[in-house]
């Protein structure tokens, strides 16, 4: 599957880039790496999403996360806080063996800290990566499974927690997160598991906290308006959240151009428009006879965007908020089979939003044009899940 060679391309990229140091600085004793070792446990309950939903107990995370603090060996880390990076290995108990099973994901994550001076404080950490499940839907074995439809996943998490240092090598957090695991809509029925946890964890370094090394000063960036040209490629079931049922997987052809430009080390915006090409749109007016003409430009859809991206390293965090121009088909989709005109069906018609991550081969903190990078994104309408996207992307 596309989506998850990705996850997993991103989970190794990202460990390596996290062990570099940066060697423009190798005339100053540059602080030493510190592994930082956090057990913990969330727990919660899945949420009710849909009519006919199986009966659960408490959802149980059990996890250990491997990180490394970041003190200054890289740029970046004075501007974001001197965060920590790590892998989070969890052990999930869902609250229904029979039906939903257990699961077992590993998860790259970033948490920052407040007030890291003081014993107290608080944090926050955001993490994306894959879920292997025990159970899936089967339309014989398990079909009340309509949660998750394929054994792998994505998992994506985001915790705030209130921090207290017992000494320099323990700090013990109390807090809350949010869970979501969900397949981009790649396989059906995806109606996707969420729930809210109370989570209790305990950070240990072993060699102790490391001093913070401070940048006396950082790279000038370039803040001139740069056009940009990605394509990209994806994949799905075509039908709704939970129907049909164990049809082919559909290639997406995507395509974007658009303007952005940096107004501060760490930030960037953009403006621009998507234009995909939907083989199970073609597919369906063909078989269907939908429309006298026109066939194949009608499985075309044209999305009008703003987007923000953080710069972490040789990575980008893109959030982008988009709204349909060209999306003829989908509309006449929902009357075909017959979805109510509220106002949730309505504004998937018109509502277009992209989460993903950017790797760039060259470090944008020191270049920004002729940059090329590689991209995953999860792209939904509305709150819906439509595709998960691969892609290759240059600014000029």
């Amino acid at each position: 599957m596309i989506k998850n060679i990705a996850l997993i391309t991103f989970f190794l990229i990202t460990q390596s880039s996290f062990a570099q140091s940066d060697s423009t600085r190798t005339e100053i004793p540059l602080p030493k790496k510190c592994i930082v070792i956090e057990p913990g446990i969330r727990i919660g309950k899945i949420i009710k999403n849909f009519p006919d939903f199986p009966e659960r107990g408490p959802a149980v995370l059990s996890e250990i996360n491997i990180g490394q603090q970041c003190s200054g060996n890289k740029k970046w880390h004075e501007l974001y806080g001197y965060p920590t990076a790590g892998v989070a290995f969890i052990y999930g108990i869902m609250g229904n063996d029979d039906i939903i099973g257990r699961n077992f994901t590993i998860l790259p994550n970033l948490s920052f800290t407040t007030k890291k001076y003081r014993r107290w404080g608080f944090q926050w950490k955001v993490g994306m990566g894959f879920a292997f499940f025990s159970k899936k839907y089967d339309r014989v074995a398990n079909p009340e499974n309509q949660l998750i439809g394929t054994t792998m996943t994505n998992m994506a998490m985001g915790s705030f927690d209130f921090r207290y240092d017992i000494s320099k090598y323990y700090t013990i957090l109390l807090g809350v997160s949010g869970i979501h695991y969900s397949d981009a809509h790649y396989q059906l029925p995806n109606i996707g598991i969420n729930f809210p946890a109370v989570n209790l964890s305990l950070k240990y370094f072993p060699s102790g906290r490391p001093k913070l090394y401070k940048n006396d000063s950082l790279p000038d960036f370039a803040n001139k308006i740069l056009f940009n040209v990605r394509l990209g490629f994806g994949a799905n079931e075509f039908g709704g959240s939970l129907h049909p049922t164990g049809g082919a997987k559909y290639p997406i052809y995507t395509s974007s151009l658009f303007l952005s430009k940096r107004y501060s080390h760490k930030n960037n915006v953009q403006l621009g428009i998507h234009i995909n090409y939907h083989t199970a749109f073609y597919d369906f007016i063909i078989q269907q006879e939908i429309y006298d003409s026109h066939q194949r430009i009608r499985a075309f859809t044209g999305q009008i965007f703003l987007g923000h991206e953080f710069i972490i390293g040789h990575f980008g965090l893109i959030t982008q908020l988009g709204i349909y121009f060209y999306n003829p088909f989908f509309g006449k989709l929902q009357e075909i089979q017959g979805y109510s005109t509220g106002f949730s069906n309505w504004i998937k018609r018109y509502n277009s939003n992209k989460l993903g991550v950017n790797y760039y081969f060259m470090n944008p903190l020191k270049t920004t044009k002729n940059n090329v990078y590689i991209g995953l994104y999860l792209k939904s309408n509305f709150g819906q899940a439509d595709f998960a996207e691969m892609s290759v992307g240059c600014a000029f």
